[in-house]
């Protein structure tokens, strides 16, 4: 048997109510599914990659970073970056060009979500 798509993404948090909350705000999504321990956002449009995202109950809080993270793109890096905060992220690191080949000379800020999950966003560069 082969993998065929990717379905979802699960992001384990501690307040799984409050990540829900910006999650949806960040990304439109919308909540279709309550089932304990977790809450799932289902994308209502077909132009984004991660169908699902899932929000996960867990007793413990992060304590190192993370392995995976999400990548968003954006069409104005300062901009998206001002509205993230403006739902509860915190800028990480500023907006900066990176010349790496992997990344093509893209705009890249690492921002953390309320509980300190890191993520990025990312842009054509100046």
């Amino acid at each position: 048997m082969a993998l065929t798509s990717s379905t979802a993404m699960t992001i384990d948090c501690v307040d799984v109510e409050r990540m829900a909350n910006f999650w949806q705000e960040v990304l439109g999504y919308e909540r279709r599914l309550v089932e304990e321990p977790y809450i799932r956002l289902f994308k209502p449009r077909s132009d984004r990659i991660i169908y699902v995202l899932i929000l996960q109950t867990v007793p413990e809080a992060k304590t190192v970073k993370h392995r995976v993270h999400l990548d968003l793109a954006s069409d104005d890096v300062d901009v998206e970056v001002e509205r993230l905060v403006s739902l509860g992220a915190t800028v990480l690191t500023a907006a900066r060009r990176i010349e790496a080949e992997t990344v093509g000379g893209r705009r890249v800020a690492v921002l953390a979500d309320p509980e300190g999950g890191e993520f990025c966003v990312t842009g054509l560069a100046d």
